[in-house]
């Protein structure tokens, strides 16, 4: 009997995967105006309660109409945001773009006999399709959580692991490392006790230590290091 994967890495999408900041502003907030007419949103994500694109539209909602969205509302806004990504995309396919490597470390892990692969992200489902497929990543085989599944990161996450165990065969991983490029990525790791890379620039993780941060996923070697390296961040202790 082959032996069973006891590594997971889990990718994040947007700013890991894909560069895509401009479209997903733009089709988020236009989904918002032209489905609900709500314009002059806060777009400082990280003040709102939950950085899911489920959490910031159900905290708009209570903040505008001081109520949560119903399960219509919610599937409109959805369907729109979507509709707004292809007719983007259409036009200019230059504002979705790979980070450099990403298909490539992708290809690399999915023949590796030591990890296997999940994908979470906090966004809705059907946009992350499209956006990694635009960059000609195709996940379907893949275990994929979104915010179409649970509104906090840490539920994603975990919703992630539970797919790739069920997916895999396995009853628990010996490690499971979160690649992501933004602070709360590494807070969420950090809040499941998982191993982290961040994958920006070392500035943007500099008050936390044992995170290993790349710019990309172009030195496969140094990623795969990193991998076996991973540790659970840790704030730095202040004076």
């Amino acid at each position: 009997m082959a032996k069973a994967p006891l590594r997971l890495a889990i990718f994040d999408i947007d700013g890991t995967l894909l560069k895509a900041g401009e479209a997903d502003t733009i089709c988020f907030l236009g989904s918002l105006q032209e489905e609900f007419e709500k314009d002059d949103i806060d777009t400082r994500w990280e003040t709102y309660q939950h950085t899911t694109a489920a959490g910031i539209f159900e905290e708009i909602f209570e903040r505008t109409s001081s109520r949560r969205p119903s399960e219509s509302e919610i599937r409109k806004h959805i369907d729109r945001q979507t509709n707004l990504y292809e007719k983007l995309h259409s036009r200019d396919p230059s504002m979705f773009v790979e980070v450099t490597g990403a298909n490539a470390i992708l290809r690399l892990l999915g023949c590796h006999s030591d990890w296997q692969i999940g994908i979470a992200t906090g966004g809705w489902k059907e946009p992350a399709l499209l956006k990694l497929k635009s960059i000609g990543i195709e996940c379907e085989s893949l275990p994929l959580a979104t915010c179409s599944d649970a509104v906090s990161r840490e539920e994603i996450l975990l919703r992630c692991i539970d797919l790739s165990k069920e997916q895999y065969g396995i009853a628990d991983f010996e490690k499971v490392v979160s690649i992501g490029d933004a602070v709360w990525d590494l807070k969420t790791a950090a809040n499941l006790k998982l191993g982290f890379i961040g994958i920006n620039t070392p500035e943007k993780f500099k008050d936390y230590k044992d995170c290993r941060v790349l710019q990309d996923f172009s030195d496969q070697v140094l990623f795969m290091q990193y991998l076996e390296e991973a540790h659970v961040p840790r704030m730095l202790q202040t004076e």
